[in-house]
């Protein structure tokens, strides 16, 4: 590769790595100024369907015009049930999230919360390293929900939160965490041969299942909406930040896993609070404080430390599996 492509490919990966966490801000923030904006009763689940199911267009048109209609056949594989586990999770993030929302959180409370899926996710780094979690992670882990306690308190020494937005920002972050252990369960292994249809059908597939159960969780939990009209009261503020935001966020999110790794994004994730804090300051007026921007730096910090700690340990323990099959194979061909 020459030095020019790699500055370009440099270059694309520190924007995707950017735009993400802005993204992630955006899509609670956006959500939060959208229902502002609402004089009526409205649907919490009908934008997450709609968002889901103009990303599964684009993706089915990018799918056909880019690599043909034969890769488009390939989605009747039967080995894309098993995204069915991830896409369900990834559903009940967001829905918990909006309602959240609803429940009175802000935008910052509900992506600090979401950082408590570092705490179901290192089963997830058992399951995979086959080792106990070392002293640093568990530190950190512990540090981890002090700084989100202090920084829910704010100055004032009480937490600004309704016991119902609280559960349900924790029960998002509980799915998130327990999405990343089911995506990396069932995440396809066969990407070499055209991997750039494959990660298509992976995300077409993947919103597929989030707009079934969208639909189910409606017809249970928000059935009166269909007699009197999913998009009953919406404006354009519902369309940019309540809409659009959902698969904006999902293709940067594929992008910066395929760009980097699942691991390096979520580093560059965790930058979502501080830029969360920041939009509610310029939409809302909320006061910006300086020791909250401080907590958003150290939170950031630990969740850096955490991840880089569990990349390393992931590279040990491939490593390790690979030198104990090298001895295998030697004793082996020895006999």
């Amino acid at each position: 590769m020459s030095q020019a492509a790699a500055n370009t490919s440099k270059a694309a990966r520190v924007t995707v790595l950017t735009c993400f966490p802005i993204s992630l801000a955006w899509r609670s923030a956006g959500f939060r100024w959208a229902q502002d904006d609402m004089q009526a009763e409205f649907s919490r689940i009908a934008p997450l369907l709609l968002g889901s199911l103009l990303l599964c267009v684009v993706l089915l048109i990018l799918l056909l015009v880019v690599h043909g209609r034969a890769e488009v056949h390939e989605l009747c594989n039967k080995k894309y049930a098993s995204a069915a586990l991830p896409g369900i999770f990834s559903a009940l993030t967001f829905i918990l999230e909006n309602f959240a929302l609803a429940n009175g959180l802000s935008a910052t409370s509900v992506v600090l919360l979401n950082k408590c899926a570092i705490l179901p996710g290192v089963l997830g780094e058992i399951w995979l390293t086959r080792t106990t979690p070392y002293r640093t992670q568990l530190l950190t882990m512990a540090a981890l929900p002090l700084c989100i306690t202090v920084y829910s308190l704010g100055d004032e020494g009480e937490i600004n939160m309704s016991l119902v937005g609280l559960l349900l920002g924790l029960g998002a972050a509980l799915s998130d965490g327990f999405g990343d252990i089911a995506f990396e369960a069932t995440a396809l292994d066969d990407l070499e041969e055209n991997s750039g249809a494959e990660t298509l059908r992976c995300m077409l597939v993947n919103e597929l299942y989030k707009s079934v159960l969208n639909i189910i969780l409606m017809f249970v939990f928000e059935h009166k909406h269909f007699s009197q009209g999913l998009f009953h009261g919406w404006g354009v503020r519902m369309l940019v930040g309540g809409v659009l935001p959902l698969p904006m966020m999902v293709a940067l999110h594929s992008t910066a896993i395929l760009t980097t790794s699942n691991l390096e994004s979520k580093i560059a994730a965790s930058a979502d609070i501080g830029i969360a804090y920041l939009m509610e300051a310029l939409i809302f007026g909320d006061a910006v404080s300086i020791s909250q921007c401080l907590l958003s730096l150290a939170i950031f910090a630990l969740i850096g430390v955490y991840t880089k700690f569990a990349i390393y340990v992931r590279k040990a323990a491939a490593d390790a599996l690979i030198r104990s099959w090298t001895l295998d194979v030697e004793v082996i061909c020895r006999v």
